[in-house]
C-alpha cells in the first residue's frame, strides 16, 4: 500500500471515529421531530463513512456499537473477527 493511500485511509478512518463519537445511537427515541431528523441524516453519512473505509470501517462502527449498547462488555470485538452474537 503506497504512502498516499494509505494516509487516505486513514484520515477516512479518523472521520468515521469522529462522527462515530458524536453520533447519538438512540435519536429514534427523541422527542423532538428535529432531532430525529438529524439522527437519520448522520445516520446515513455515517452508513457512507463505513461504506468507503470498508472492512475497517465495519469493524470501528461494530465496536462503537458494541460499547454503547452493551457497554459492560467494552470492546466487543476482536481484530477481524465480530462477537456481537455473543452480546445479545
Amino acid at each position: 500500500m503506497s504512502d498516499k493511500v494509505f494516509e487516505e485511509h486513514r484520515l477516512k478512518m479518523k472521520e468515521l471515529n469522529d462522527a462515530l463519537k458524536a453520533f447519538d445511537f438512540f435519536y429514534e427515541y427523541a422527542d423532538d421531530p428535529e432531532e430525529v431528523i438529524r439522527g437519520k441524516v448522520k445516520a446515513r453519512y455515517i452508513a457512507n463513512l463505513v461504506k468507503r473505509c470498508g472492512q475497517d470501517g465495519d469493524r470501528l462502527y461494530r465496536a462503537h456499537k458494541d460499547t454503547v449498547f452493551y457497554p459492560g462488555n467494552g470492546f466487543a470485538y476482536k481484530y477481524g473477527v465480530a462477537y456481537e452474537t455473543l452480546c445479545i
